[in-house]
């Protein structure tokens, strides 16, 4: 028989199973001879996660303090703007007693003692600008109503002083302006020639002033210039009069009626500049709102 004939089929080979079962942790030697097994590692990325946040709540914890830090004014801080606003009080006094001054010096003081008196207003006010400015930067000025009472005062304040300054810049015009006009009082009224020169350069001296700030200076002046050059015009036509207490009396006594027209149309001026200059620096005045801000400072203090 053929020895390939004589061998009988093997059966074929079953494929290899993969092991599914999960490993199984390996036998280590116990430390009382017997056998123990070791678990293995746990996996480090949750322990990652778990380090993020805890890191994580601490940076929230240290945000949420520096903002209590930040926005919490003690009583401490308002006692220190309190007594900074004492500053921006002294300080602005003392201008309210320049501007008393110079009102005396508009008319009557010398050129040195009217200059010296613009330049301590100006310094005053540099002052006051200074001290609030020092106030804005307290922690009390910047949050909550504290904020709110400073930036009320601050915004009117900025007015009062632009106000004031506008005002000092004007009186100063209108100043050099009326010691040209003086000239007129001054000018023998029988010398008609003259007399209507010195109107007329008192005319040209307030035309000079139409763009001066302070708007009720500018009316004044504007005001003041009309009325002196109905005036010149008067002085003109009444130094052409050969006859004035016989023929021609009805015209000199036109002349005379429209001359005490312009005088009292001078002194309705004089009057109205004085109120509206008093009624506009009593609308720019602080004084509201700096005891407003006071007021709450002192409260919060208790």
């Amino acid at each position: 028989m053929d020895n390939n004939q004589s061998q009988s089929p093997q059966p074929a080979q079953a494929p290899e199973v993969p092991n599914m079962q999960p490993p199984q942790p390996s036998p280590q030697p116990a430390p009382n001879g017997g056998t123990s097994y070791q678990m293995p590692p746990k996996n480090n990325k949750n322990l990652v996660w778990i380090g993020i946040l805890v890191g994580a709540v601490v940076l929230i914890c240290i945000i949420i303090a520096v903002l209590f830090a930040v926005f919490s004014v003690s009583k401490e801080d308002y006692r220190e703007a309190y007594s900074q606003m004492g500053e921006v009080s002294s300080a602005n006094s003392r201008l309210s007693t320049e501007l008393s001054s110079i009102q005396y010096s508009v008319s009557s003081a010398t050129d040195t003692k009217f200059d010296n008196d613009v330049k301590a207003i100006e310094d005053s006010i540099s002052k006051i600008r200074e001290e609030n400015e020092k106030l804005g930067e307290l922690k009390a000025m910047k949050v909550g109503e504290g904020k709110e009472k400073y930036q009320e005062i601050k915004e009117k304040l900025d007015k009062s002083l632009t106000f004031i300054s506008d005002a000092v810049k004007s009186l100063k015009d209108i100043r050099d302006a009326a010691s040209v006009c003086d000239d007129t009082t001054s000018t023998s009224s029988s010398d008609a020639a003259a007399v209507k020169s010195a109107v007329n350069k008192c005319v040209d001296a307030l035309k000079e002033i139409d763009d001066t700030p302070n708007e009720d200076v500018k009316e004044y002046a504007k005001g003041m210039s009309t009325e002196m050059e109905n005036l010149s015009s008067i002085v003109d036509k009444t130094a052409g009069l050969t006859d004035p207490y016989g023929s021609q009396y009805s015209q000199y006594k036109s002349l005379r009626d429209q001359l005490y027209d312009v005088q009292s149309n001078l002194q309705d001026i004089v009057t109205d500049f004085r109120s509206n200059f008093e009624k506009h620096a009593k609308e720019a005045s602080v004084k509201d709102q700096a005891n407003d801000l006071i007021d709450f400072l002192e409260q919060e203090m208790k």
